[in-house]
């Protein structure tokens, strides 16, 4: 018998191989003629219709039989707003099975006005920007542009992706949507903001200090906690960083004096005083020494022959 649930060696959690899956020509026709009596049907229909989509699409070898291209493109101009939102979320398999049907339907439902639509586009913004890249960002923009929280929410969630397109683009969204009027939208940025960092340590743009200064508790809580390490690992920036923020409201630094005196309290006194101008600071990041190498086997003194099969003799013996 096969092994089970039954057996001491069983695995729950053992990856079964799946095998190929051939599409006949009798089964096919009998999907077919359901799933037309499904598109057929009310609205509680369709929406199983797209349950049933949903799970087809995970089995590539029925995309084409099926006809499932035309049925998505079909239920994307639906006159249900449930129907058309809830087939957003089959949209990046749609593409991964043919991109050119996916973008079609895409572009039919980011023109639809429905709310529901709209945000349930919002949702899978990450997983289109990694399956279609700059064609999502058209979508992403004019998210941004929205008047619903929740969409902003979720767009702006999502900036972040644009560092894997253009690193110069991602900055200036981030550094825009610093002034956003809506809480939410400048709060969801602090995802993002270790990355930002990263990518423009010298932050000509002030999105740091501009955050810091906004005075959001969010996100004032969150640039703390990078400070404090920022501090241990890389003194001089975070130098930098907090004279910025000095030079606007020295008082706003505060609360971070606060968290490291709990950690060290003559840190932050030392700090203090170098910003105003009374002390070293209390430590500098150390300069990492390259050494550079040979970069060719030609730059590199080669032993004789002799020598060489004598090491190999003597590594074998």
């Amino acid at each position: 018998p096969e092994g089970g649930p039954h057996n001491m060696e069983w695995d729950p959690h053992a990856i079964v191989p799946r095998s190929a899956l051939t599409a006949h020509h009798e089964g096919t026709q009998a999907a077919i003629w359901m799933l037309e009596r499904l598109e057929e049907g009310d609205t509680q229909r369709r929406l199983l219709l797209i349950e049933w989509i949903m799970l087809l699409l995970e089995r590539k070898e029925l995309f084409e039989p099926l006809g499932l291209k035309k049925i998505m493109l079909r239920r994307a101009a639906d006159a249900s707003e449930s129907i058309a939102s809830r087939l957003v979320a089959t949209l990046p398999r749609l593409i991964e099975a043919d991109r050119e049907a996916g973008l079609a339907a895409l572009k039919i439902l980011n023109n639809r006005e429905e709310k529901p639509v709209q945000r349930s586009l919002a949702d899978v913004l990450t997983r289109l920007f990694r399956r279609i890249e700059w064609d999502a960002v058209p979508l992403l923009e004019k998210m941004l542009n929205s008047d619903d929280e929740n969409i902003l929410a979720a767009a702006s969630s999502t900036v972040g992706d644009l560092r894997f397109l253009d690193s110069a683009k991602y900055a200036d969204e981030v550094s825009r949507l610093v002034e956003h009027p809506i809480p939410i939208v400048r709060r969801n940025l602090v995802a993002t903001i270790r990355n930002y960092m990263t990518e423009f340590p010298d932050d000509k743009r002030n999105v740091v200090t501009r955050l810091w200064l906004d005075g959001d508790e969010v996100v004032c809580t969150r640039i703390r906690e990078l400070f404090l390490r920022m501090e241990e690992v890389d003194p001089d920036r975070f130098g930098v960083q907090i004279t910025k923020i000095a030079e606007n409201d020295k008082s706003t630094l505060s609360s971070l004096w606060e968290a490291m005196n709990v950690r060290n309290s003559n840190r932050s006194e030392s700090w203090i005083k170098w910003l105003d101008g009374k002390g070293k600071p209390p430590t500098t990041t150390p300069k990492t020494v390259v050494v550079e190498g040979p970069q060719t086997n030609i730059e590199v003194e080669l032993p004789e022959l002799d020598d060489a099969l004598n090491t190999l003799d003597e590594s074998y013996e």
